[in-house]
């Protein structure tokens, strides 16, 4: 008797758990969805003071500063004063003293008085194919492209 009742317990707990994970899953909070891209005509390219002063802020998130290489996104036209998201492309050398290769990330540009100020690195995309798409998908979330990238 003492193992039917066993059995009965562990069907239980099984049921029970199961009904668990399935509610808890139904009430874990939807991605944001993404958000649509600046057209073309709302955007400008980064003037090279701008790509100077923004190598020289986003390189100091790396592990060697002097070897930051980017590619970069377009920015809006009208810049409000506080600071805007970014994404491009940076490669720079890891430990061992190699190029990485191109990967995204996103950051944030400061500006004041309509002008870029500096920057920083927020996130570069993992080398791990199982996070890859992590630090893109946040770009595309804020309706900022990667792709879009041109060299420096």
């Amino acid at each position: 008797m003492g193992g039917a009742k066993s059995v009965a317990f562990a069907a239980i707990t099984l049921l029970t758990l199961t009904g668990c994970a399935n509610n808890m899953a139904s009430t874990l909070p939807a991605e944001p969805p993404d958000l649509p891209p600046l057209a073309a005509s709302e955007t400008r390219e980064l003037t090279a003071t701008e790509k100077a002063l923004l190598a020289k802020a986003f390189s100091a998130d790396l592990k060697d500063p002097d070897s930051g290489r980017f590619k970069w996104a377009r920015v809006p036209k009208t810049l409000s004063d506080g600071t805007i998201d970014y994404c491009g492309l940076v490669n720079g050398k890891n430990s061992y003293g190699g190029y990485n290769g191109f990967k995204p990330f996103i950051g944030v540009i400061t500006v004041k008085s309509g002008r870029i100020t500096g920057g920083n690195i927020a996130a570069i995309a993992d080398s791990d194919l199982r996070y890859a798409d992590i630090v893109p998908k946040m770009c595309r979330q804020k309706g900022l492209t990667v792709l879009a990238a041109s060299d420096s």
